[in-house]
């Protein structure tokens, strides 16, 4: 077993990190003329916070020597996207840089540890899954753009849907209101009907307690009772596909049967009826009266 430094962007970013980071050769020299704090702190300057940076660790995997041993050098076209992204990096660390002679002095640090880095790139195994696409910087430019995009589309719609929920809570609060209000609204009313009907039901209306109520069977609504069933023998057939339509053409005669044997006799009431209210109205309505009607 062999410990191998995989040799990626990070690695690479972490050597330019810590190249700049660095003591200068040409130290400041310290300000004498800056005033001494007074030894009760009443003249005490605050203490200046510096900002942290985030730094980058290589990360070390250990690999099989057999395993290393089949993977291949880098491509010219693999070690092109490589140096690419170091000559941006130390750019970026250049270009940051303020005073002319700091730019200048971490120009050279970076530019002698990046050379150093492309050197040994040369000599270096490259395991088979990395690919130039991995070191383009416009597609990596280019994807986290799109990233960012999304994040901010996905930020946007998580500040919607709060937004939504926020509004939904508080119409659901709202009705939550309106209903216990018309619950009790709704309570109220029937027990003031309730008290209303006890108190103002017509003495007509007041049914006695010891009085039974009516039922509403065949014999108390007075239903008449067919005498004369149809007879069955006629509907009869040995033809089993008619047995359903027939049966069916039973019961509906005995339903019409039914309906007229309750109905038997209206026809004869209702002409003396009419007689009656005819001869009330000769006898007590004026002639145009009788007439009219």
């Amino acid at each position: 077993m062999v410990s191998v430094a995989l040799t990626n962007f990070d690695l690479s970013a972490n050597i330019l990190v810590a190249s700049s980071a660095q003591p200068s050769a040409h130290p400041r020299k310290r300000n004498t003329n800056r005033a001494k704090p007074d030894e009760h702190g009443e003249n005490a300057s605050k203490a200046i916070t510096t900002k942290e940076y985030t730094h980058l660790v290589p990360r070390t995997k250990r690999i099989r020597q057999e395993v290393l041993e089949g993977w291949e050098d880098a491509s010219s076209t693999l070690l092109e996207q490589i140096n690419f992204l170091l000559k941006n990096a130390k750019d970026d660390i250049v270009y940051t840089r303020r005073d002319a002679r700091r730019a200048e002095h971490a120009n050279a640090i970076l530019l002698s540890a990046t050379q150093r880095l492309e050197r040994s790139l040369l000599h270096m195994k490259i395991p088979p899954t990395a690919r130039p696409l991995h070191f383009n910087l416009d597609r990596l430019a280019e994807r986290n753009e799109q990233v960012y995009r999304e994040v901010v589309a996905s930020r946007h719609s998580k500040l919607l849907l709060e937004e939504q929920i926020e509004m939904a809570q508080r119409l659901l609060e709202e009705d939550q209101k309106k209903l216990r209000q018309l619950e009790k609204n709704a309570q109220d009313w029937r027990g003031r009907w309730q008290s209303r009907e006890k108190k103002q039901l017509h003495p007509l209306l007041r049914q006695p307690e010891d009085v039974e109520a009516v039922g509403d069977t065949a014999d108390n609504i007075g239903l008449r009772v067919v005498s004369t069933p149809i007879d069955k023998p006629v509907l009869d057939t040995p033809d089993s596909d008619l047995v359903p339509l027939l049966e069916q053409l039973r019961r509906s005669l005995e339903a019409m049967q039914g309906n007229h044997t309750q109905v038997q006799g209206i026809s004869e009431a209702m002409r003396d009826a009419r007689a009656a209210l005819d001869d009330v109205l000769f006898r007590h309505a004026s002639a145009r009266q009788y007439d009219g009607v």
